[in-house]
């Protein structure tokens, strides 16, 4: 141990303490009963409170593990959810020209249909343009931007 670690006061360190303190009193002038089982009093809290803190920060590790796992349920029963539907996705650099068949929504979002869904660390969307023909294209669940009520084809050709 280095000058200034600290490695803190434990149990047997205190327990430790009080005996040498019983052994080395002046048998004249004995501790006090009542001062001796306070210091038992406060060696039995601070090892309860070392026992609390242990089971306070076990309890802590198991709710935000429960948590990332209902987190990850919930993602993967929403990419399940959109299993067959019909989703608008960004897609870097999407355009009317860009050649990969999808129908091509406003900004940087393409339309397509999902076919399939992988669950993985982050599930992913298999979304082909044509409802199932066409090579479907990889899309992870934080780029769906919604899910469509319809086909988007159908709209547009009543539209015309």
């Amino acid at each position: 141990m280095s000058i200034g670690e600290s490695r803190g006061i434990g149990d047997m360190d205190l327990f430790d303490l009080v005996i040498r303190q019983l052994r080395y009193q002046n048998p004249l002038e004995p501790m006090s009963t009542g001062e001796f089982l306070s210091q038992l009093t406060q060696i039995a809290n601070l090892t309860e409170i070392h026992s609390m803190r242990s089971d306070v920060n076990a309890l802590k590790e198991a709710v935000n593990e429960a948590s990332k796992r209902a987190e990850e349920m919930e993602e993967n029963q929403k990419a399940l959810s959109m299993l067959g539907a019909w989703v608008e996705y960004h897609v870097a650099g999407a355009g009317a020209g860009d050649g990969d068949g999808a129908l091509t929504g406003d900004d940087d979002t393409a339309y397509g249909m999902v076919t399939s869904v992988v669950l993985e660390d982050v599930p992913v969307l298999f979304v082909s343009s044509d409802g199932g023909i066409s090579p479907s294209v990889a899309v992870e669940i934080s780029d769906v931007v919604r899910v469509l009520s319809a086909d988007p084809r159908q709209s547009r050709a009543e539209g015309r």
